[in-house]
Formats: structure tokens, sequence, C-alpha cells
């Protein structure tokens, strides 16, 4: 039996708190210019303003405006903020790539709330110029709190490094390039919206933002290996024909499948496994899988290609859908609740004469990896009902039944759990609204798999 829990604060005093965060993966790879709708930019620099967001060429997403408000003391900088308009965060695993070009201020807000001139929650700043390192604050009401810092976090300017911010509980954990840069304790925010902050940098890029719940932090998102592969000459002879291109993140490296042109031998196509540990594509709110193909938004041209699915290398294989350009496709459509082993097949006609002829493929992403088996996490409300609690959540393919669980003891983190009720409904009746100073209570559901 295997679970991925949602956590939700009830009841406290005469009111109730309904949690609007959910634990649902998420993932940027910024290959099409469209992604910057996923985001609302807030601008609290003045100088040098407004901010340039962009995706650039290479499917990256860069800003380069000097902005900042000049008198600006340490650490009260903000400059502008990308705020991520999905939703928001209590637990999470933040990985990203980052080149700071410039060498002023960057790094992450998240746990926080958006106000007039800046936000409350924590933010996590890089400098390298007269504050250098790496910090880690709390915001509250304009008064700034240092919680860490480290004086050589291991950044290189003009260098792409990945950096990885873990939030569990009062936990807070910062790596980079895979070394442990500096831990903090603290419970103030517990839930709040994630944001890219840039000050006076000009230029920094970002690339490949993957945000999961701690459960699936392990999880790969990209393909790990092509099984097999057929790429095809095209009619004129291919020039990007290796398979092992479209292995791993997005980064404008392809293959040239070669289409459905008349002088190919055969069927262009190749297999993947999107993970030899078991790491799989699983079945999550709205799609699910991404082929980025180098099409239009790089200038090129969008072509076709059809995805199937199998329980093996071999097959057998369903149809999961056709796609133009970089396309998402949803398991649902086909009653999957995972899937480990793709195969794409090219049927384009529209670049056979040239010298990458047929669909060029950049990656394959799972929207929602992780390992097989595993079902995400049911989004839940807590909602009064006639002077009554009533937890309710959404349902979630291929789960047998659904476990409530109540927090009994918040330490150690992450506490001790009291099995509630285990039902196949997806609502529960908690009785009266609790009152007075006692009555806080947290719930959490579980997706249950035999």
């Amino acid at each position: 039996m295997r679970h991925l829990a949602s956590l939700f604060a009830a009841a406290a005093m005469a009111a109730v708190a309904t949690a609007d965060c959910t634990d649902v993966q998420l993932f940027h790879s910024y290959s099409d210019p469209g992604q910057l709708s996923g985001y609302l930019v807030v601008d609290s620099g003045i100088t040098s303003g407004p901010s340039q967001w962009l995706i650039t060429n290479g499917g990256q997403l860069r800003q380069q405006s000097n902005i900042y408000t000049a008198g600006e003391e340490f650490p009260a900088r903000t400059g502008t903020l990308a705020w991520l308009t999905e939703p928001c965060r209590g637990d999470f695993v933040l990985r990203t790539q980052v080149k700071p070009v410039d060498n002023d201020g960057w790094g992450i807000v998240f746990r926080a709330t958006s106000r007039p001139g800046g936000f409350d929650g924590y933010r996590l700043f890089f400098s390298a110029e007269d504050h250098p390192g790496a910090w880690l604050h709390r915001c509250q009401d304009g008064v700034w709190t240092e919680l860490a810092y480290n004086p050589n976090p291991g950044i290189t300017l003009g260098d792409w490094q990945e950096v990885e911010l873990r939030a569990q509980g009062q936990v807070m954990e910062l790596n980079v390039n895979g070394q442990y840069v500096f831990e903090a304790l603290d419970d103030q925010f517990v839930e709040g919206n994630l944001g890219l902050l840039c000050w006076a940098m000009n230029p920094i890029e970002w690339d490949n933002l993957l945000v999961s719940p701690p459960l699936l932090a392990g999880s790969d998102p990209y393909a790990d290996a092509v099984l097999q592969a057929e790429i095809q000459p095209g009619n004129n002879g291919n020039s990007a024909s290796d398979p092992a291109m479209m292995v791993g993140a997005p980064d404008n490296l392809y293959t040239s499948m070669g289409g459905q042109c008349a002088e190919n031998p055969g069927p262009a196509f190749a297999v993947f496994d999107m993970g030899p540990d078991s790491e799989a594509i699983l079945d999550g709110p709205g799609a699910d899988l991404e082929v980025i193909e180098i099409g239009s938004s790089s200038g090129g041209v969008d072509e076709n290609y059809l995805v199937q699915v199998g329980d093996g290398p071999d097959g057998p294989w369903t149809t999961l859908g056709t796609g133009v350009g970089s396309s998402t496709f949803d398991l649902s459509v086909i009653g999957r609740c995972s899937a480990r082993y793709i195969r794409l097949e090219d049927l384009s006609t529209a670049t056979c004469n040239s010298a990458t002829p047929g669909s060029d493929i950049d990656a394959l992403v799972a929207l929602h990896p992780g390992p097989e088996g595993v079902v995400l996490p049911p989004v839940a409300t807590l909602a009064v009902v006639d002077d009554a609690l009533r937890l309710s959540w959404s349902p979630v393919g291929c789960t047998q039944s659904y476990m409530v669980e109540r927090l009994i003891s918040d330490t150690p983190y992450p506490g001790v759990w009291e099995v509630v009720v285990s039902t196949t409904d997806t609502q529960l009746d908690l009785g009266p609204v609790p009152y007075g100073p006692d009555a806080l209570g947290i719930y959490r559901v579980r997706s249950v798999v035999d």
C-alpha cells in the first residue's frame, strides 16, 4: 500500500483556516514564450525600470533590466519579482539551473504573500558585490531577520549552476551544485507563493525550474535513455541524427528524427525509458507529459509526431495522441495511472529536403514524475457547513480508497498522525467547529493504492 499526503490546517479560535496550497508537481522548461503567462511580474524598483522578463531563443527565462531603487539598504532589496501563478506551496523541494552574469542580487522568495512594495515570507538572496554570499531572511511587516548566511555558496558568475532549496516543516536547506550550503529552522510562515527575484541584475537567466513535494523530490522528470531508435536520413541526409540529444533536460540540442520522407528506408521512431530506477510519468491534474520539439518558437517549423505508451520497452503500445511542435499529453485520456516507456514516431513531411529532416526532438519531460505505482495526492479543502467542519477532496484516478489522518503531536517533525477513517468517499464531516486556544487541528488526506 503506497500513499502520498496532502496537509490541511483546520479550526483555530473562532475561525477556520482553509489551506489553498497543493502538493502537485510544477515544472517550467521555458521552451515556449507562452510560459511567461505562468508568472505575475511585480516591479518594486524605480531606477532602470520596468523589468524585462522574456524567453530567449535558447529556451531560458531571462531578466535583463538593471532595475532597483537607489538608496535601498541591505537586506531590504526587491527590484523585480516574477511570482508563479500556480498554486502556492507549503513543503517543497525546488531545483533550478541559473546563470547570473551581473554581480548584484538575485534569489527566490517562498512561503510568501505579496504586499505593496514588498512581501511577507522568506527570501533566499545571492550577491557577489557589496554583501557577497548566500543569505536567508524572513521579512514580516517590513522587518528583516537573518536566518542563515554563507559567504561562499559556490556560485560562479557567467556559468550555469544548479540551486536546490528544500522547505519541509520548519527546516529550510540550501544546496548549490550538489554541495550543502546552509540550513535554518523557522516556523513563522508555513505556506505561501513562490517567486524569482532580481535586484540590479543585467542579465540573469533561469532554466528548468522544477518544484515538487518532498516525497517526490528524488524523481527525475526527464527521459533517461533511448532504448531503440530508427533515425532516418530524409531526402538529402541528416546532420542531427544522434539519439542521445533527446535524453536529459531541455537544452536546445535536438535529434532530427527524419520524418515520413520519400527517401527514408523505413519509419522514423524512438523508444524512451523515463527512468531505469522505476521512475515514471504519473497521472496528475491536467497534462502529464511534455514533448519539446524545436519549432516555430525557435524560428523553425512546428512538426507533427505520434506519442504512444507501453508496459515494456517492446510494447504493446497504446496511442496517447499526436503533437505538433512542443505539445503536452494527459494520461487520463487513456485511463493510465503511470507510464515509464514512451514511443515517438515522426509523422512530418514538412522538412524532408532540409539538413534536419522531420521532427526535431529536444526532450521528454514528465510534468508529474514519480515512482511507478505511486499516485499523486488529492487536492483537499476545509469548509464550515452549518457550523460544522467538512473536509472534502478531489477524486484521484487509480485510487482504491482515501485515508484521513489527524496530527496529534507535531514534535519531532513530521509528527504523530492518528487515522480518522479509511473511506472511498470524497468528503468527511468532522463535527462542530472547535473553539478556544487549543482548537487548532491539522488533517491530511492520502490516496491509497493497494
